[in-house]
């Protein structure tokens, strides 16, 4: 195996690790007494601190208009991060995970056909179709579940902050948005809106009241992993085995994460219920294979096209 493809493999599994891992931590940090909006500033104080002086320095935040990063950075940065947060705190790691992950391939088609008119694929209805079956029967186990509202309100956010992010993926594709030009509008743009109004409506002093190993750790996590290291890492990965290969790293997550929130969070699972993560995972990787590329792959190899 060539040592591009190997490296590109490891930064996959990396994915799917590092996301399942940033959710359990969350999930974790929001059982203390650090509440969503903590977590969100110690986000943006950490990546600020890092990105500022590498943007400006580097100039890559630079060729995009005023009304095109006000756009990108409503869409892919507060409002789609509150809900996230909101999301993992009020759903268990398993829930969550397959209605965030799960639906992003069917909430991206369908936005796409919305906004694009790209029509919905057989694989996308088929696998949303699974998808759904395996959330019902995750549903169907999971006793009392199915009356809580908060869980319910959290599975909600979930796929709301899933149809945000797809739609910013979808201008950022269209306006051929660079790496650095992403970065300026979901992190720092909304850095610098968002850390004024928490120094002045929240209780700031309420820090001092954390560990301190608790914030450097959070702040370190909540900073670097979701808006840098995982975008290092997706971009590698997509460049060297293929978006196709990355979507299937993804569809991993829930899998990975419900198996980690067992033993560090206590959430444990039925066998009903991990046979519904399972159902819903082939889903996801039904739903985010693209067949008519794999087909012509194929046909490529065979008439010896490199």
């Amino acid at each position: 195996m060539p040592a591009t493809k190997l490296t590109g493999l490891i930064a996959g599994l990396a994915i799917t690790l590092t996301w399942s891992s940033w959710i359990m931590a969350t999930r974790l940090g929001l059982k203390t007494d650090i509440g969503v909006y903590d977590l969100l500033a110690l986000r943006f104080i950490v990546a600020c601190l890092v990105l500022v002086p590498a943007l400006w320095y580097l100039g890559t935040w630079k060729g995009l208009s005023v009304q095109r990063y006000l756009i990108l950075a409503v869409l892919g940065g507060l409002p789609q991060n509150i809900l996230t947060y909101e999301a993992v705190e009020r759903s268990p790691v398993a829930l969550v995970c397959v209605f965030m992950y799960g639906t992003t391939p069917v909430v991206t088609a369908v936005i796409s056909y919305l906004f694009l008119r790209k029509k919905i694929t057989v694989e996308q209805a088929l696998g949303s179709a699974v998808i759904f079956g395996g959330i019902l029967l995750m549903v169907a186990d999971q006793s009392g579940v199915a009356f809580d509202l908060a869980v319910w309100s959290g599975n909600a956010m979930a796929v709301l902050a899933i149809a945000s992010f797809a739609a910013f993926i979808i201008y950022a594709e269209r306006w051929q948005v660079s790496i650095g030009q992403s970065l300026t509008a979901c992190t720092v743009l909304n850095g610098l809106f968002f850390l004024p109004l928490w120094i002045l409506f929240s209780d700031t002093s309420l820090l001092a009241e954390y560990k301190v190993s608790e914030l450097l750790f959070q702040g370190a996590l909540q900073g670097l992993v979701p808006g840098l290291f995982a975008m290092l890492i997706t971009t590698y990965a997509a460049r060297t085995i293929g978006a196709g290969a990355v979507a299937l790293f993804y569809a991993m997550i829930p899998v990975c994460a419900a198996t980690l929130a067992v033993p560090f969070l206590g959430e444990g699972m039925t066998q009903g219920q991990m046979i519904g993560v399972g159902i819903a995972t082939l889903g996801i990787v039904v739903a985010s294979t693209d067949r008519k590329r794999w087909m012509k792959l194929r046909w490529a190899k065979t008439q010896g096209t490199p």
